[in-house]
């Protein structure tokens, strides 16, 4: 009995560890030449701007509510949408998608009964844990020079409740986009 408690424990404290270090990442890159100064208006890259990778399907309603956050956050900068790309200055696309991916570790945290904390490493020393990555990648096109001048992705660690739900991307989509330099 008091080795199940102990397992019990253990498992629920590494899923509090694993949501803890799940808050995701933002990076981004961008052409140092670029003058986004001179950017006013956007569009889509094409009619469907999305491209959907992983091991996980995206819905249309899923589809349209990327879309939708994109092109409210870039109106909330000052940039206006255009139906027409050949009007625009600069045009968007954006990949969405999880995987499920694996983490060994060759040490696993316990909590000792006092609440001081141990690493302690087992018979095996290398343990897997499994777990879902979603990722969200923006790219920014020069409609004119037909180019890629600006890429910003944010990364996070999914439960599979998150995996699972139809979540609103605005919150991911706005840090993202934040770095995203306006005139």
């Amino acid at each position: 009995m008091k080795k199940s408690i102990q397992i019990s424990f253990l498992s629920l404290f590494l899923g509090a560890i694993v949501g803890c270090a799940s808050k995701g990442t933002v990076t981004n890159d961008y052409d140092a030449e670029q003058n986004f100064a001179a950017y006013e208006t956007f569009s889509w890259a094409d009619e469907k701007p999305m491209t959907a990778s992983g091991d996980y399907p995206v819905s249309g309603l899923m589809e349209q509510q990327f879309m939708n956050s994109i092109k409210d956050t870039l109106t909330d900068k000052g940039y206006v949408f255009v139906e027409d790309v050949a009007e625009a200055d600069f045009a968007v696309s954006f990949t969405v998608g999880a995987r499920d991916e694996i983490e060994f570790v060759d040490k696993a945290p316990i909590v000792i009964p006092d609440g001081s904390w141990a690493y302690v490493a087992y018979d095996s020393g290398v343990y897997a844990r499994d777990y879902h990555e979603g990722s969200l990648g923006i790219d920014i096109f020069d409609v004119d020079r037909r180019v890629s001048v600006w890429h910003g992705v944010g990364e996070k660690r999914l439960s599979d409740k998150e995996l699972k739900s139809n979540a609103d991307p605005t919150e991911a989509i706005e840090e993202i986009l934040a770095e995203f330099p306006r005139n």
